[in-house]
């Protein structure tokens, strides 16, 4: 992975585009808390707004050179920004053309381009007044990068949007906001102001254009000329962000106060995320986006203090769980792992009962006497959980124990409370559980039949325990005639693993959206309109590593 240095920012010096002016400076303006929800669903649009106002920007342009992006707009951005998001849209950089490509393959870019567009005129180029291909109007004097950042105005609660945009032409640019029916609005320290009907300010500081609330502009001009602290001299932001790849094209960044208030109290793929990367030592994380020549990588890195270091392995089990596999989850130590990824998957809205339902489970094995901890400590090395192969969602837990027999032992001795269990909810035919014995190339594989269409499996052997909702399953990894590593999937995500790292996730997107439909997981409404988009990803691979202070994700997308 190449990486880049950041070099030292200079303040970008206060230029006045527009001559001397004898207005008044206007006052910052305040949101109450009741709007805080709105905000929050612009600044969204905004963020995607200035990806597509962007990516319009660079359409089919290409370089010849490989160079790392511009990242000047940082400087122009309070250090306590809650979010910050930076899109490189060099010319010169032939990984922008790529990306513009690579966007340009799912089916709702356009529409979301268009849309995106015409939010991100509203504060850059007022309303009505606004020209009709503002993309266009825009291309001949954008620099080479745009810059979106989520401030909070302080005592009102309010989160206000800012937006920092490269400027390549200054007198193309200033045309560009006479046009759009912009009018002076006084000055900040030395910096003009505009303003548009719409109420959103702007101001050319140094060779970059900020618009916005009047909070926001007074703000970046305070960071630019140094009187407040920049987030391009942060030292959690410069750190979160050291190391990032020279090909990125977008990188965003989260301050811990960023990730809690915009991710975690949410709800949905956004509050999952959130509380993945929440913890009480969290200082800030930052995201980073490359093309690739199978999709597209994401890199996540976040910084943390003090903390305990988390356990690390080398991953082993991808060349046992069979080929074709649908999804697959390896970590050192299952039983620590399981608890916050529940609660994330519930948040997103998957599979919300199946922790209450694990909890009840263990409240009546607990009741028949279980120790709950014994049995739990066979899943505390290198333990796999997946989805196996083939139109039938079978569940298979494979993890590496050091005595067998003792495994084997604490797995007999839960037989008969989970036989318990059962047999008192069933009474008609086929509902008593029934134990048998199956033979898979020597080893006794241990059957518990616990009514119609439900079973549970296991053996022990050659250093594993697996335990399977599918007797096939058990006899697939038994056979390991083809691995899931081996996997064209598999491989294009997960290439290689040097080092040890804290999880390993693989995930077959095509297989997964067939089991979603059979399921009725894909039914909901929100689903549906972004299955389309979703079926251009083939496959996910993703890999975390951990140190005492800091954490790093790899997400590859297979898009072929």
């Amino acid at each position: 992975m190449s990486t880049v240095t950041r070099p030292h920012i200079s303040p970008p010096r206060l230029i006045d585009w527009r001559g001397p002016h004898s207005a008044t400076p206007s006052q910052p303006s305040r949101t109450p808390r009741h709007f805080i929800r709105r905000r929050l669903a612009l600044a969204a649009g905004l963020l995607l707004a200035v990806i597509a106002i962007a990516a319009a920007a660079v359409w089919g342009m290409s370089g010849s050179d490989e160079i790392p992006p511009a990242t000047g707009a940082a400087a122009l951005v309070p250090a306590d920004a809650l979010a910050y998001l930076n899109l490189s849209i060099d010319s010169g950089r032939p990984v922008v053309a790529d990306a513009r490509t690579l966007a340009a393959r799912f089916p709702d870019w356009p529409l979301l381009e268009t849309a995106a567009l015409n939010r991100l005129r509203t504060i850059v180029a007022g309303s009505n007044a606004a020209p009709a291909d503002f993309a266009g109007a825009v291309r001949p004097w954008i620099g080479k990068e745009a810059a979106l950042a989520l401030i909070s105005s302080g005592a009102s609660g309010a989160i206000e949007p800012l937006v920092v945009l490269a400027v390549a032409r200054p007198t193309r640019a200033q045309a560009f906001v006479r046009s759009a029916g912009a009018s002076a609005a006084g000055a900040y320290d030395g910096a003009r102001l505009e303003a548009y009907p719409t109420g959103s300010e702007l101001a050319f500081v140094g060779h970059y254009l900020v618009a916005g609330s009047a909070t926001g502009v007074r703000a970046a001009i305070d960071a630019a000329a140094g009187r407040a602290r920049k987030l391009s001299r942060d030292p959690a932001y410069d750190r979160a962000v050291a190391g990032e790849p020279a090909d990125r094209v977008l990188d965003a960044y989260l301050s811990a106060t960023g990730v809690h208030e915009l991710l975690a109290t949410r709800t949905r793929v956004g509050g999952a995320i959130g509380l993945l990367l929440d913890r009480p030592s969290l200082q800030g994380t930052a995201i980073s986006v490359s093309p690739t020549a199978t999709g597209a990588r994401v890199l996540v890195h976040s910084v943390l203090g003090a903390t305990a270091p988390v356990r690390s392995f080398t991953p082993t089990l991808q060349s046992v769980l069979p080929s074709g596999s649908t999804l697959m989850l390896d970590v050192d130590g299952l039983d620590r792992a399981a608890p916050a990824l529940l609660e994330a998957t519930a948040t997103a809205g998957i599979a919300a009962n199946v922790g209450p339902l694990l909890q009840r489970v263990g409240t009546a094995l607990r009741s028949q006497g279980v120790n709950l901890r014994s049995v739990l400590s066979l899943f505390d090395g290198e333990t796999a959980v997946a989805l196996g192969p083939g139109t039938t969602p079978s569940l298979v837990i494979v993890a590496r124990v050091q005595h067998q027999a003792t495994a084997q032992g604490e797995l007999a001795a839960l037989e008969g409370p989970v036989t318990g269990m059962f047999s008192a909810s069933g009474s008609g035919p086929g509902q008593v559980p029934e134990l048998a014995d199956q033979d898979i190339g020597g080893v006794a594989v241990h059957e518990i039949a616990l009514g119609p269409g439900l079973q549970v499996d296991y053996g022990v052997w050659d250093g594993l325990v697996v335990v399977s909702t599918s007797l096939r399953l058990i006899d697939d990894v038994f056979a390991r005639e083809h691995s899931l590593d081996g996997d064209p999937g598999y491989r294009a995500t997960l290439p290689d693993q040097p080092g040890p790292l804290s999880s390993l996730v693989f995930g077959d997107v095509s297989r997964l959206l067939a089991l979603g439909e059979q399921t009725g997981l894909t039914s909901g409404a929100r689903t549906r309109e972004l299955v389309p988009d979703l079926s251009q990803v083939h496959a996910i691979g993703l890999s975390s590593t951990s140190g005492e202070r800091d954490t790093t994700t790899e997400l590859n997308l297979q898009i072929p």
